[in-house]
């Protein structure tokens, strides 16, 4: 394939191998470990347990033996990344000081999602199936291995797991069966429905497998010029949040778009030649550095604005800023003065996604596993094509690794990051590096959203949130009926989401309400589930929080205490609360924007 993307393998050559499953019981989070379960793809497919991460080690690589018939697995456990791997941490390092082994993690950012680790002239590789299946493993159960659904011994609520009772290590021994079970099943599901597709190390290269499928042999795309990649990154934001009251509200629903993403992907994206422009040019698809002047009356704010230190935001008045021609004809329509400074245009729109987003959708619409597969391959692409341009790399070795490699720590007495090797800023020479891709369709996405809160009524919106909008149900349910918004099924259709007794705003990604069922909801991003009615009272809550496991593979702790209390819209950069809990964006004049 080279630098071109186009219709090609649908796995590698370790994507074949069987699968094999591990799993650690742990006494309370990141605690020592109690048990642990393995089963694999084989005769017989009996579970192994143990008691040490020693002999899960030893386990693992004598089912890797060439001596053994069932020597070749893919390993997967769900959460094997930043969980049940650090367990290994110790054994590899010592075969690693031994000169036995070289083992590389696989990040995904800033998250471990798996291990890479060559043993004399073999290769084992240990994935996370929560990357290529991100959900829990009750759910997956339920839709792909329903004769096998999880059980439960009460961890959740405070039981200790205890590997002397039987109950307990059935409740273990199902975990790693009904996880075979469901990577099998979707294993088969992709190779049917997509062309013997394979899954990958995560979602996002699956679903890029899987696309890849669908296009046509002869067509294909290639990476653009590097300076029209700079300027679409610097057009790429994420989803719209947008506060609109704090005030309490009753009687509110949330609609949501069916499939936003998905549902934008078939409007096209950018394809052809990248040419720079001075001035913009109609009619064709590109991203502009712009100066715009957004009234300060505007009623519900879209032009995205990053300031110095990152922090997004959708500010009025004056500033500096990189949208796409979309946003920039939608801001001109709306009053909002905008002049161009310099600019990126492609030849046309290309539509690559039509058949890919019409599979997913079947998917969808059959249901029951069918329909959680397309839900994970849907919304897994599109980041796919933002990927940053360089990455870090991690190795155990005795050895150093070779040029560009440094120490992970540059302090001799510090003994956990022994064997640990480092480099940073490594280019990715990858096809499928097109940032005006992933910027084009994040900005469509959100003029998608604008337009349902201007249908429902702009400045009576309560809160937006990346593909959801809360609002009266009165104002939801006049915009349904006089057609300004398509409720149904489809994607890129609107569904109630949740009806509302009472509602309020905190603060971005922050809100509380009863539902008209009963159900109250206590959401904020951040800090977990069992802390949040403490938060909403006003306490400050502490817990323990689980460190990034490459740290703990540098030496850190297995956790940090931490304490946070609810975030406040009187904080916010981005917003201000005005007369009757109205929020509007932050006010920007910027004294010579360029």
């Amino acid at each position: 394939m080279g630098w071109r993307l186009e219709a090609g393998h649908p796995a590698s050559r370790s994507d074949h191998k069987p699968y094999a499953v591990l799993d650690v019981e742990t006494d309370g989070l990141r605690g020592p470990l109690l048990y642990w379960t393995a089963t694999c793809e084989c005769a017989g497919g009996t579970v192994t347990t143990g008691r040490t991460a020693a002999a899960l080690w030893r386990h693992v690589f004598s089912n890797s033996s060439r001596d053994r018939a069932n020597r070749d697995h893919v390993w997967w456990g769900h959460a094997l990344g930043e969980y049940d791997g650090l367990y290994l941490f110790e054994s590899m390092k010592a075969e690693a000081a031994r000169r036995e082994l070289t083992a590389h993690p696989v990040m995904q950012g800033l998250r471990m999602i798996g291990w890479r680790i060559t043993k004399g002239h073999h290769r084992i590789d240990l994935r996370d199936s929560y990357a290529l299946l991100p959900v829990s493993l009750r759910a997956l159960t339920a839709q792909l291995a329903p004769e096998l659904p999880k059980l439960d011994i009460g961890l959740s609520r405070g039981v200790t797991f205890d590997p002397d009772d039987a109950v307990h290590r059935a409740y273990a021994e199902r975990d790693v069966t009904a996880l075979l079970a469901v990577l099998v099943r979707f294993r088969a599901i992709m190779s049917e429905r997509f062309g013997g597709t394979l899954p990958s190390w995560s979602a996002a290269s699956t679903a890029l497998r899987a696309w890849q499928q669908t296009l046509p042999p002869d067509v294909s795309y290639r990476p653009g010029h590097p300076a029209a990649d700079a300027l679409a990154r610097a057009g790429y934001y994420g989803g719209m949040v947008h506060p609109g009251s704090v005030a309490e509200h009753r009687d509110v629903a949330t609609v949501d778009v069916n499939s936003m993403y998905p549902s934008v992907m078939r409007d096209g994206v950018p394809a052809g030649w990248s040419m720079p422009a001075r001035e913009y040019v109609p009619g064709r698809p590109g991203f502009y550095h712009v100066t715009v002047d957004v009234p300060a009356d505007l009623p519900f704010t879209f032009i995205p604005y990053r300031d110095p230190t990152g922090a997004l935001a959708w500010p009025t008045g004056t500033f500096d800023t990189v949208i796409s021609s979309m946003e920039l004809d939608a801001a001109r329509e709306r009053g909002i003065a905008v002049t161009v400074h310099r600019g990126v245009t492609w030849a046309r729109l290309d539509h690559p996604f039509g058949d890919y987003v019409g599979q997913v959708e079947a998917m969808r619409a059959e249901g029951g596993a069918l329909a959680i597969v397309g839900k994970l391959l849907g919304n897994g692409l599109y980041g796919k094509f933002g990927t940053k341009p360089t990455h870090e790399e991690w190795c155990v070795s005795a050895d150093h690794p070779g040029p560009g490699w440094w120490p992970a720590s540059p302090d001799p007495d510090d003994t956990g990051a022994d064997g640990l090797w480092h480099r940073g800023g490594v280019p990715i020479h990858a096809p499928y590096l097109l940032p005006h891709w992933a910027a084009w369709i994040t900005a469509g996405a959100r003029l998608r959203l604008l337009s349902i809160a201007e249908a429902i009524g702009a400045a009576d919106v309560v809160y937006t949130d990346t593909d959801s909008v809360t609002a009266s149900r009165a104002l939801i349910d006049a915009a349904a009926a006089a057609g300004r918004l398509s409720v149904g099924p489809a994607f890129g259709q609107v569904k109630v989401e949740a009806t509302w007794y009472s509602y309020r705003v905190v603060a971005p990604k922050v809100y509380r309400g009863v539902t008209t069922d009963g159900r109250r909801v206590r959401k904020a991003k951040g800090i977990p589930a069992g802390l949040r009615p403490a938060a909403f009272g006003g306490a400050i809550v502490g817990w323990q929080s689980p460190n990034a496991a490459i740290q703990v593979l540098r030496g850190a702790d297995m956790t940090t205490a931490r304490t946070r209390s609810l975030s406040k819209m009187r904080n916010s950069l981005a917003w201000r609360v005005t007369a009757g809990g109205v929020v509007r964006p932050v006010h920007l004049e910027v004294d010579n924007p360029t």
